[in-house]
């Protein structure tokens, strides 16, 4: 079995509303990709990241352990993204969204291929996904680039106390 990290997030609705969206999408994502043992991280907010509009974020990180292969899990996740209304982007530019779903690492596999990077190629950069990736797995080594999720989030975090003190 591998253990799978999932990173989920999305910006539509109320705080409150978001949260529950996660919670819930949570549940089909162990159903849907056959979890065992799945958890999910308690939620996190955050500003939007890259260029996406609309309002905050609410964000998490799901463990669980599966056999699936991380091309099947990849499939299952857009589907659960596509029955929550996730729709192909009409743009360029990126739009809110009531649910993202990111497959983050699939049992420490370092695989590119053309639909799929692992571990996420932004992951040691997103504070937004380490702060709950801290939570479940706060010894986790990203395998491509041998870094500690939580060696990452400090010095992240004090790269924006930097940016602020310099402003």
């Amino acid at each position: 079995m591998h253990r799978l990290l999932i990173g989920l997030g999305g910006n539509i609705g109320d705080e409150p509303a978001r949260a529950s969206v996660l919670r819930m999408a949570w549940q089909d994502v162990v159903r849907g990709l056959g979890l065992r043992g799945g958890r999910l991280s308690s939620i996190h907010v955050s500003r939007p990241a890259e260029g996406v509009g609309g309002g905050q974020f609410a964000n998490a990180v799901g463990v669980g352990w599966a056999r699936l292969p991380a091309s099947d899990a990849l499939e299952r996740l857009q589907a659960i993204e596509r029955a929550w209304g996730r729709r192909p982007r009409r743009s360029a530019e990126p739009e809110p969204r009531l649910l993202d779903l990111d497959l983050l690492d699939v049992g420490g596999v370092v695989l590119t291929t053309r639909g799929l990077t692992l571990p996420h190629p932004r992951l040691l950069r997103r504070d937004f996904v380490l702060a709950p990736l801290c939570e479940l797995a706060p010894g986790y080594i990203e395998p491509r680039h041998g870094r500690s999720a939580l060696r990452s989030l400090r010095a992240l975090a004090a790269h924006e106390r930097t940016l602020e003190i310099g402003r």
